[in-house]
């Protein structure tokens, strides 16, 4: 099955051929900014093989001033489907972009802030866990900037890490090698936990950059069935301790036959 991240690399791939114009693959992607997905909905997994499009709508835009003032960059909001050629949805996304009139330093906190922090009550949290994350050369886009990819990866291994803390009555085991021995054994028992949605994920102010220490934090609640997990997840600097991005992610554990199934540890 396709890894759900990459979802996003083929959205990213469509909105540089929509705005890209005649620039060049690396100019467009200087210019073209993520900067919010306010959802993000899996409805099917795509397979090794699949043929997949993406579909995308503008839905609105304003122009403004680049934050150097040179030249004009528009706020855009589309809506963007993955399916294949027979019309079969497999992820529908609503996002906000930026599309600078040339590079140009990025300034997301007036989009952050217009986005719902919906962290969950400490009471709500069933069980939750810290994992370390370098932004690595293939983490980063154009620009030097880490790209929406490798922070859906970040937030995968905080969600493992999770896992492992769920199974484990050890709190020095409660690591992200834990996590992953759990999802083995729950794949054994049958068990898969998949990615269903995605809202209110954006970046925090500025994207941190190559080579940048960062945190991955993730906490969880599991639903009273026990099929269903919320996670709300963000990464932060690891040496200011500064949110730079943040979303809120929710799994379902199914079987084999794709029905849910309670998580059994």
């Amino acid at each position: 099955m396709v890894f759900y991240g990459n979802y996003f690399r083929f959205m990213e791939e469509a909105r540089e051929s929509l705005f890209g114009g005649s620039s060049s693959l690396a100019a467009a992607r200087r210019r073209i900014r993520l900067l919010s997905i306010s959802s993000a909905k899996w409805a099917a997994s795509a397979r090794l093989g699949d043929v997949l499009r993406v579909r995308t709508t503008i839905i609105s835009e304003e122009s403004s001033t680049c934050d150097s003032g040179d030249g004009d960059e528009r706020v855009v909001n589309l809506e963007q489907v993955v399916e294949n050629t027979d019309g079969k949805t497999f992820m529908a996304a609503s996002a906000t972009c930026r599309v600078a009139h040339e590079d140009d330093s990025w300034n997301t906190n007036v989009v952050a802030d217009e986005i719902n922090d919906s962290k969950l009550d400490d009471a709500d949290v069933d069980f939750s866990a810290t994992v370390p994350y370098c932004v690595g050369t293939s983490d980063v886009d154009a620009s030097g900037c880490i790209n929406e990819v490798a922070v859906m990866r970040a937030f995968e291994r905080g969600r493992t890490a999770c896992l492992g803390v769920s199974s484990s009555t050890d709190d020095a085991s409660n690591d992200a090698s834990n996590g992953a021995s759990t999802l083995m054994a729950l794949q054994e028992a049958g068990v898969l936990v998949v990615v269903t949605r995605m809202k209110d994920f954006c970046y925090v102010g500025a994207p941190p950059r190559y080579g940048r220490e960062l945190i991955a934090q993730t906490s969880c609640r599991t639903s009273a069935a026990g099929a269903k997990l919320d996670f709300h997840q963000w990464l932060e600097c690891a040496s200011t301790g500064a949110t730079v991005a943040r979303a809120n992610v929710t799994c379902l554990c199914v079987g084999e036959d794709g029905r849910r199934k309670r998580l059994p540890i």
